[in-house]
C-alpha cells in the first residue's frame, strides 16, 4: 500500500507533462500560422483560442489533482483505520499472552514455596528428631 504514494505521483507528474506537451504544440502550432503570414484579427483569435484550451487544460488538471488527493486522503485514513486495527489486535495478544505468563509463574513460584516449605519441615523435623535424641 506505500508504494502507491510515489506511482500516483507519478502519474500526477505524468499528466502535468502531458498536458505542458499539448500547450507546447498548440503554442507551436499558433506560431507557425503567425508566421505564414495570418493578419492581427486571426492571430488575436489564435491567442484567445489558446488561452481557453491552456485555461480549460489547466482547470481539467486541478480537478484532476484535486480528486487524486481526495483519494489519497481516503486511502491514507483507511490505512490509518487498518494500522489502528491491527495495533488493537496486537494490544489485546499481548494482554492475553502477558496474563498467561503471569498465571502459569504463579503456579510455578506456588509449587516452589511448596517444595521448599516441604523440604524446610522435613528438615526442621530432622533436626529436632536429632537434638532430642541427643538430649
Amino acid at each position: 500500500m506505500d508504494a502507491i504514494l510515489p506511482v500516483v505521483l507519478s502519474v500526477l507528474c505524468l499528466a502535468n507533462l502531458a498536458g505542458l506537451a499539448c500547450l507546447f504544440l498548440w503554442l507551436r502550432q499558433a506560431l507557425g500560422r503567425l508566421e505564414k503570414g495570418k493578419g492581427p484579427d486571426e492571430t488575436a483569435l489564435e491567442i484567445a483560442a489558446l488561452a481557453a484550451k491552456s485555461e480549460t487544460l489547466a482547470q481539467m488538471q486541478a480537478q484532476t489533482i484535486k480528486d487524486q488527493l481526495t483519494a489519497l486522503r481516503q486511502q491514507q485514513a483507511d490505512l490509518g483505520m487498518q494500522n489502528e486495527l491491527r495495533l488493537e489486535n496486537l494490544r489485546r495478544t499481548l494482554s492475553a499472552s502477558l496474563a498467561h505468563m503471569r498465571q502459569e509463574n504463579q503456579v510455578q513460584l506456588e509449587q516452589i514455596r511448596q517444595t521448599v516449605d516441604e523440604k524446610l519441615q522435613t528438615t526442621l523435623e530432622q533436626k529436632l528428631n536429632d537434638s532430642f535424641s541427643i538430649v
